[in-house]
């Protein structure tokens, strides 16, 4: 019991559903924070997001929606898109993983990128939000898979998530594979 409960800790804390493949002392760091407890973002994730959006467009960024790209050309960062358009970047931030951030950059095999994509494993999370009008038993706010990673827990305790005050409760589930949507801007 003791065991499948750090277990526990440690997948939670890392996001990784294989913690044995990790160093020992990343892993006890990681733990170590996560015990002292997580911040709640007052107004969700998307408060977050929509102030970084912001920065981002006050600092000269171009926001493109819904243009995915197709291919970057390494070193000049030119980047075609699927509509046939193609811009010039000074940096590019691929939010897919490393097989496919690779297969989008020509000559990657030349590059530290291939070494990256052979030596990491993608982490990917399936979550579900819900908003609840009220708890059902509001005196449980969390659990924890003890034998598989699934986490539960109230956010809207720690922060208000929603705009009408309602409880916003997340569940979690760490994956292995999972398909990822084309690199949108």
């Amino acid at each position: 019991m003791v065991r499948h409960t750090f277990y526990a800790l440690c997948r939670t804390s890392t996001y990784c559903i294989e913690p044995e493949r990790l160093r020992a002392k990343n892993v006890l760091a990681r733990v170590q924070k996560g015990l002292k407890g997580v911040l709640y973002i007052e107004g969700g994730w998307q408060t977050m997001a929509d102030a970084l959006k912001t920065l981002a467009i006050d600092a000269g960024v171009i926001v493109m929606n819904h243009q995915s790209v197709d291919s970057v050309k390494k070193n000049e960062f030119i980047l075609s898109l699927n509509n046939g358009e193609k811009l010039d970047a000074s940096y590019v931030i691929s939010t897919v993983g490393p097989e496919q951030t690779s297969s989008l950059v020509g000559g990657a095999e030349e590059t530290s990128l291939d070494t990256w994509k052979k030596r990491v494993k993608p982490v990917y999370a399936a979550c579900l939000d819900v908003s609840l009008r009220h708890l059902p038993h509001p005196n449980e706010q969390f659990a924890i898979g003890i034998d598989q990673h699934i986490l539960f827990t109230n956010q809207s305790r720690a922060a208000s998530v929603s705009e009408d005050g309602s409880s916003v409760i997340s569940r979690s589930v760490s994956v292995l594979i999972i398909l990822a949507s084309p690199l949108y801007l």
